[in-house]
């Protein structure tokens, strides 16, 4: 018994390689030369598992002065409340260094840090890369449930202590909702904004564990606080620019169409907390975006709970005076020539004139209804069948339904 290579665990993904070898008298050069190539090999795979697994920030930070007025932070406060060129600028980061880290061939899987109706700033940075490397990366969706009870409520965790949190991570329960996409070989890096107690990174791991090697799982923060950190300091980081909601309503309204999809952290932002009653700050939005966050409230049922009721009232209002006031234009200028009714309206600076038209229920909005009410029932927190219908080209031009004949007929006869 010369030589013995127990390579099973390594081969199989496990904790690690055995590699015993019982020498007699004598041992031959061959043998000598295939252990120097093992080692070699092991060592190599040993090198890319640890930078695979190991914890990556862009920027550590102790404490808020330690960033105050950087461009980094200006970009981090930015990408927390979906502004799409400060995602692409991370984004831009993550592909490099995963361009540098991964070997060819190898099978990476990116995920957010969960999912939800309405996504965070951390999963459109990952649809992002995904959709920029043209699927080199597969996509993995992790939810995150609540109690039936504390489902209907809205809470900043930056506003929360240690031992606050701690309770609160223990009443969730996070899920792989498609663990088949996973295979053995496979590793998964998670991508989140920030890292301050660890508690949600916990829970990942335990959960990813339970489908692939923990040592193949990544976590890629933009931010990681230092534990020893005042947990306002997150708090701070992230409203950076944006110290109350009227400074977020003016930027948006000063950006291109387009600059800003709409985030969890957004809607909370503008319509819960400490606000005005009269939510005056929402008048600075522009009629299209107010648009965008009614349908998103919508399709995301967050327009039944407690905590944005009255935002969405304030937000409702404002879109009905925006669709009388054009009702009342076309009114006083019924010339089937835009152009000639352009004419009649003075505008003064920094103004625009919005046309809206509406015809009524056609089958593309009664699908729609349908599909997003299927996403609600499953309760996984994906849209799947809202993208399904979205995706869906039949759906492009759609006739009226019998409803949306009788509500065009009744919108004529006004």
């Amino acid at each position: 018994d010369h030589g013995r290579f127990d390579l099973s665990q390594w081969l199989s993904g496990g904790r690690g390689a055995l590699l015993s070898i019982r020498c007699g008298t004598w041992v031959s050069f061959a043998t000598l030369s295939v252990c120097a190539g093992m080692c070699v090999v092991l060592m190599w795979r040993r090198r890319t598992l640890a930078a695979l697994q190991r914890r990556w920030a862009w920027l550590h930070v102790n404490n808020f002065d330690e960033v105050k007025g950087t461009a980094q932070l200006s970009l981090f406060s930015r990408m927390k409340y979906g502004h799409t060129p400060s995602i692409k600028q991370w984004v831009d980061v993550l592909e490099q260094r995963l361009s540098a880290l991964a070997p060819a061939g190898a099978r990476i899987c990116i995920a957010g840090s969960s999912c939800g109706l309405v996504p965070n700033c951390a999963n459109l940075v990952v649809d992002e890369l995904v959709r920029r490397t043209g699927g080199r990366y597969r996509r993995v969706h992790i939810g995150v449930s609540l109690p039936k009870d504390q489902s209907l409520r809205s809470l900043n965790y930056c506003n929360l202590s240690m031992a606050e949190r701690e309770a609160e991570m223990a009443t969730r329960s996070v899920r792989v909702l498609e663990p088949e996409v996973l295979g053995e070989s496979d590793a998964v890096l998670v991508v989140d904004d920030i890292i301050s107690t660890g508690l949600h990174e916990q829970q990942l791991r335990e959960a990813l564990s339970k489908h692939i090697d923990e040592r193949r799982l990544g976590f890629w923060y933009f931010i990681a606080l230092s534990p020893e950190s005042d947990p306002k300091t997150e708090y701070a980081l992230a409203h950076a620019l944006y110290p109350d909601a009227t400074k977020l309503c003016c930027d948006i309204a000063a950006s291109p169409d387009g600059a800003h999809q709409i985030t969890k952290r957004m809607l909370t932002f503008l319509l819960t907390g400490d606000l005005p009653p009269d939510f005056a700050h929402l008048s600075a939005l522009p009629a299209g975006f107010i648009r965008r966050l009614l349908d998103t409230l919508d399709s995301s049922g967050l327009r039944h709970l407690p905590s944005y009721q009255a935002g969405c009232c304030a937000l409702a209002e404002l879109h009905q005076r925006a669709s009388v006031a054009t009702r009342r234009l076309v009114a006083r200028a019924p010339v089937p020539d835009v152009n000639a009714c352009m004419d009649r309206v003075e505008l003064r600076a920094g103004e625009k004139l919005v046309w809206h038209f509406r015809h009524g229920e056609s089958a593309a909005n009664a699908a729609g209804q349908v599909a997003s009410e299927a996403d609600g029932d499953r309760g996984d927190g994906l849209c799947t069948e809202r993208q399904r219908h979205e995706a869906d080209a039949a759906y492009a031009d759609a006739r009226l339904t019998a409803t949306g004949i009788a509500q065009a007929q009744a919108r004529r006869a006004d």
